[in-house]
């Protein structure tokens, strides 16, 4: 997967915050919201000690696709941007709005990240054969009886018929 269900939530909700600061009524208010859009992004994609690993680290295997690539560029340019937002509320700054703007597009880009197709239909696989084998295997159970019952009663219409 691109992103956890964790992050997913976490992306969310700094773009949520991030719209708020970009309406906030006072400069104060904005300074304090952008801060934690600030800390929300960095918590997600910046490397830390404890955790499960940033997007990149989990995606350097993968790192020849396409989309993976484009998932990875938009982290990077969604982390410069983080950067120029923090160095902007550290310097107050004029343009911190504007630094706020670009962050918030970043991440509304970010969040809309997906899974890759095959990465999709493997995971399925996975879950499926691990996590879900008791009920793959009672519903393969079932199909086998109801399609042995199913040619069981075609067979005695087609005698009665004859």
């Amino acid at each position: 997967m691109l992103l956890t269900t964790q992050e997913r939530a976490s992306i969310e909700k700094a773009f949520n915050k991030a719209d708020a600061a970009l309406n906030a009524e006072t400069p104060a208010e904005q300074a304090d919201l952008a801060r934690q859009v600030r800390q929300m992004v960095a918590e997600v994609l910046e490397p830390s000690s404890i955790g499960s690993p940033v997007p990149q680290v989990r995606l350097d295997a993968v790192k020849q696709d396409p989309r993976v690539e484009a998932f990875l560029q938009t982290n990077a340019e969604l982390l410069k941007a983080n950067t120029k937002l923090d160095e902007s509320l550290m310097n107050n700054a004029a343009n911190t709005k504007e630094q706020l703007k670009s962050v918030r597009d970043k991440l509304a880009v970010f969040r809309g990240s997906t899974d890759l197709p095959a990465r999709n239909v493997a995971n399925i696989g996975v879950l499926l054969y691990s996590e879900y084998l008791l009920a793959v295997e009672m519903a393969g159970t079932l199909l086998l009886v109801a399609t042995i019952g199913a040619v069981t009663i075609a067979n005695r219409r087609k005698g009665a018929l004859s």
